[in-house]
């Protein structure tokens, strides 16, 4: 099922991947030209793919999110020559997933210090740290709310106190669950989640 799914989704993001690709190519990046490779972007796009449906399992107390009607947000952080922002919402509005009935906005900042001013609102409830802030990212000075899910991208942010890590090797991406991270925060992971496709994701 989990695979029919993914292959439902890889082909809605097939004409949206076209279109990224040109229009994410040679993005100047603190004074570089970064262009993204191919397998970068179907990464991303299997990634943006995994973080939505991760949202399906996961349950936030009622407490730490904002009163309905309110929506919520995820912030992403980070250089992002792969549009890793734009293919989340689209996903996100394409699938129509909700956070416990609340709509979801995807917003984006460059840096960790731009950003860090909006984690303490309950409206945001997931950030997405990007590869390119990981020498940004301080745990120890990092908004500790309840309610909030930090997510890293790539193995280099494993061990570094996040709720959620991604590890793209050898061809292959994998999703660390931190359990005990995501009970500190107040949010509840359905384990049905790893049964679905257990070379996905796993527990640390």
């Amino acid at each position: 099922m989990f695979a029919h799914w993914l292959h439902h989704i890889s082909m809605k993001f097939l004409c949206l991947g076209i279109l990224l690709f040109y229009c994410s190519t040679a993005v100047p990046i603190q004074g570089e030209t970064m262009t993204p490779t191919k397998r970068e972007l179907r990464t991303v796009s299997l990634e943006a793919t995994v973080v939505v449906r991760s949202i399906n399992f996961l349950t936030w107390r009622e407490s730490n999110l904002p009163p309905l009607p309110s929506r919520v947000k995820i912030v992403v952080v980070g250089h992002d020559y792969c549009l890793f922002k734009e293919r989340l919402a689209y996903l996100i509005a394409e699938t129509k997933v909700r956070i416990q009935e609340r709509h979801i906005d995807v917003v984006g900042y460059q840096t960790v210090a731009d950003a860090m001013p909006v984690f303490k609102n309950k409206e945001v409830v997931l950030v997405i740290l990007l590869k390119s802030v990981l020498n940004e990212w301080d745990e120890i000075s990092f908004i500790n709310r309840s309610g909030l899910i930090v997510y890293g991208q790539g193995k280099a942010f494993a061990s570094r106190g996040l709720c959620l890590c991604s590890n793209d090797e050898n061809n292959r991406l994998r999703m660390s669950i931190n359990r005990r991270k995501l009970e500190a925060v107040g949010v509840e992971i359905d384990n049905r989640l790893v049964l679905l496709n257990p070379t996905l994701y796993f527990y640390n």
